[in-house]
């Protein structure tokens, strides 16, 4: 019976390191770093699908492809990335201008949201969510609320939400934004 036991604990021995690295390494990353990680995955290959429809433009302007082809391959450039026709790239708080993480009560603010249009878009809209740390929502705006939808358009954009007069009380906030199809009330709303 004492063999069994020494035989369970060599083989347990044996086993703990290819179960216990791998636990141990993994808890030293940062979580932060492997969504940095692919943030920056889908930033390059983004920029290769751009690239890649950039040349079809400029065979297209050479001579090199008929327009059937062009479309063709345009439309199969599309299909592969399957990309949102406007999506949100970037939402940074800025405090006297400078990108900041905090900011103090009373003071004022601005919540800077950059987007970025896959392919020319006719009308679009920004908004913004602002809730409190124990879920309670407190503010909400559409940038097409004060005139700023975006309008024919493609490429990168930069749109901010201003707050001047910070009446936010003290404590941790939430922002969440993200993109519709034009604000046009009461003809859309809520994003019909």
């Amino acid at each position: 019976m004492t063999l069994f036991w020494i035989i369970c604990a060599v083989l347990l021995l044996l086993a703990l390191p290819f179960v216990v690295l791998p636990l141990w390494r993994g808890a030293g990353k940062d979580n932060a770093g492997s969504n940095d990680d692919e943030v920056l995955r889908d930033a390059a290959n983004l920029e290769i699908l751009r690239d890649q429809s950039a040349e079809l433009e400029a065979d297209l302007r050479n001579g090199l492809l008929t327009q059937d082809a062009y479309e063709q391959g345009t439309r199969e450039l599309q299909a592969r990335r399957a990309l949102p026709q406007v999506e949100i790239v970037g939402v940074d708080l800025v405090v006297d201008g400078v990108s900041a993480r905090v900011v103090r009560e009373r003071t004022g603010f601005s919540i800077a949201v950059e987007v970025f249009a896959n392919r020319m878009t006719d009308i679009a809209d920004v908004s913004i969510k602002i809730m409190r740390s124990d879920g309670v929502y407190v503010y909400w705006q559409s940038s097409g609320m004060v005139g700023a939808n975006l309008r024919d358009f493609s490429g990168r954009r930069v749109l901010h939400f201003d707050f001047s007069s910070n009446e936010l009380g003290a404590g941790s906030y939430q922002v969440s934004a993200y993109t519709a199809n034009g604000w046009d009330y009461p003809g859309n709303y809520p994003y019909s």
